[in-house]
């Protein structure tokens, strides 16, 4: 399902996991012949943790304040689809008090 392969890429990418899931948003990631989704959650009740990356992966973890997030955002130094949609809702439901 998509929470297990989130869990799952959570844990194996940055080494944290979560007790508390929250389905925001499915995606389509394609608009003609080719169909893909990807589905965005809200992981809380967060327990950082040793990660354990594929060989071929390559990642930094780098810790902000979620405001900044939000900036980075707006000024697009954040440039990835899906992690724009995904803060911006976060954001939006802070501000709605729906979190």
């Amino acid at each position: 399902t998509p929470l297990e392969a989130a869990k799952r890429e959570l844990k194996e990418e940055i080494g944290v996991t979560a007790t508390d899931w929250m389905e925001l948003k499915v995606l389509n990631t394609a608009g003609s012949v080719v169909k893909g989704q990807t589905t965005l959650f809200l992981a809380r009740g967060l327990t950082i943790g040793i990660p354990e990356p594929e060989d071929d992966e390559d990642i930094t973890k780098v810790l902000i304040p979620f405001e900044k997030a939000v900036e980075k955002v707006l000024t697009g130094e954040i440039d990835i689809a899906a992690t724009i949609v995904g803060i911006l809702l976060i954001d939006k439901l802070m501000q709605e008090k729906k979190l």
